[in-house]
């Protein structure tokens, strides 16, 4: 499979430099356009990401959809400890607030009440939990899914977080048996918009091209230099592109790189994404907009399982 990574790389380069670097599809209201996209091979498809239990439905699909999300029954059998739970504050939407209802606010909030339900205490599944990362909790240990958080080298250059946006947090499929095996990511997004129904913001595709090009270019590094965030910052802003690419890449049989992306905005709501390549195109598919404004109908259980998925493997694709 070289040669389609090497096509998916060369493509995801190609975008990043157009479309993040030079900025080609930014617009006044920051609204991109599918006539834009199609110019750049680039595929948007409406999709409900509310029936994706099936997996060999999943992976029938073209392209296939490489993620299948936590089982709700679940997700409810092993609920969050009542003493994590007072501490897990919710925030409403409160449009006479004007100074914490602002869009990027109320998504920090709701992605951060998110991001507790992913790593929050879950008793019933503590004795099994070997994990001793502290923002690694039962469910992601169980799955295995692990954070990637600086200095790792994906983090690397411009588009994961900008002005107007930012990456809350990344998590990634663990190594089997040792070796990287699915290239998957999964992403929470914020940002300083307020959502538009049926249309793609150019910030969230500034996200989705950044995030698949980093991981396409995502080199191996020695656990022990991890462990250095200085020597680390220091690589990422001395590397040149010709001692990149000495490096060893972590997926040189990729050929899809899958991103699925919660994006949060304003006044406080959310979408789902989901991105790979297909060749040479790149395919973005988007769920509509849900409310987080109130507690009791905000979509929590499907959101949190869509951040739970675990990867599934191409079947098109040769696995090391």
């Amino acid at each position: 499979m070289p040669h389609e990574n090497r096509i998916a790389r060369n493509r995801l380069n190609f975008l990043w430099k157009q479309l993040v670097d030079e900025k080609r599809l930014s617009t006044w209201d920051n609204v991109v356009s599918d006539i834009g996209l199609a110019e750049y091979d680039i595929t948007r498809q409406g999709y409900d990401f509310e029936n994706l239990d099936d997996e060999s439905s999943n992976l029938g699909q073209t392209p296939p959809i490489l993620f299948v999300p936590l089982p709700l029954a679940e997700l409810r059998a092993h609920p969050i400890a009542p003493e994590c739970l007072e501490h897990m504050k919710y925030s409403e939407y409160d449009p006479d607030d004007s100074t914490w209802s602002t869009p990027r606010h109320c998504a920090h909030n709701t992605a951060t009440y998110l991001d507790h339900c992913m790593s929050g205490f879950r008793p019933s599944l503590a004795e099994k939990n070997t994990c001793t990362d502290f923002i690694c909790s039962e469910f992601m240990e169980r799955e295995n899914l692990e954070p990637l958080c600086p200095p790792n080298p994906f983090w690397f250059g411009w588009g994961l977080d900008g002005p107007e946006w930012q990456t809350i947090s990344a998590t990634s499929p663990g190594q089997v048996d040792g070796q990287d095996v699915y290239a998957n990511l999964t992403l929470q997004t914020v940002h300083s918009f307020y959502g538009v129904e049926g249309a793609m913001h150019y910030h969230e595709l500034v996200v989705i091209i950044s995030a698949m090009r980093n991981r396409a270019r995502q080199f191996k590094v020695d656990d022990m230099d991890m462990d250095d965030d200085d020597e680390m910052r220091e690589l990422e802003d001395t590397i040149t592109e010709k001692e990149w690419d000495e490096y060893d890449r972590v997926f040189p049989k990729e050929a899809r790189f899958p991103v699925l992306m919660t994006s949060y905005f304003g006044p406080q709501h959310g979408r789902v994404f989901y991105a790979c390549m297909d060749g040479q195109q790149l395919i973005i598919r988007q769920s509509k907009i849900y409310s987080f404004e109130r507690f009791e109908s905000a979509p929590i259980e499907l959101f949190t399982r869509l951040l739970l998925s675990r990867p599934l493997a191409d079947p098109l694709l040769s696995l090391p």
